[in-house]
């Protein structure tokens, strides 16, 4: 079988054209591009330039939106990482947002595992404002003083 020397963007796009999937209508949800050694942490500038070079070379400019999971990276450095993506004011062909399941909910599960309700509670209205911020490129820490009580 000859193999195609395609952009890996073109082969997705391929697929999804031989299922017949309307682009327009879909939300992608990949993982922020970092490093697999948690001792090679990068600067959220350099993970941000990553991911939306990755996105550009993968993802085909018809996809409206990507919404990036939190793929186990720390509640804080994913806000970070989302909200150095949207601030960098590139132009870029998709909306940029979270999907963060753990992102979200860590703090507040622990909490609530602990009976501490309004801890939980404070600690999700946190992190939703914080990740909700952070998809304008407006998110930085000093701006949730609640987050002293129910910090990670």
């Amino acid at each position: 079988q000859k193999k195609e020397n395609l952009p890996s963007g073109r082969l997705f796009e391929q697929g999804l054209d031989r299922k017949k999937v309307y682009l327009p209508g879909t939300v992608l949800k990949p993982n922020i591009v970092v490093p697999g050694n948690d001792d090679l942490k990068k600067p959220p500038i350099e993970v941000a330039r990553a991911t939306i070079k990755v996105m550009r070379d993968c993802v085909p400019a018809e996809v409206p939106g990507l919404a990036f999971l939190s793929g186990g990276i720390g509640d804080k450095d994913i806000t970070q990482y989302l909200n150095t993506l949207n601030a960098l004011n590139e132009p870029l062909p998709w909306n940029l947002t979270f999907s963060f399941g753990r992102g979200l909910q860590r703090g507040a599960l622990a909490a609530f595992a602990e009976g501490d309700f309004k801890k939980a509670q404070t600690s999700l209205l946190i992190r939703a404002m914080a990740n909700s911020n952070a998809t304008l490129g407006n998110y930085a820490s000093h701006d949730y003083p609640l987050a002293k009580v129910v910090s990670d």
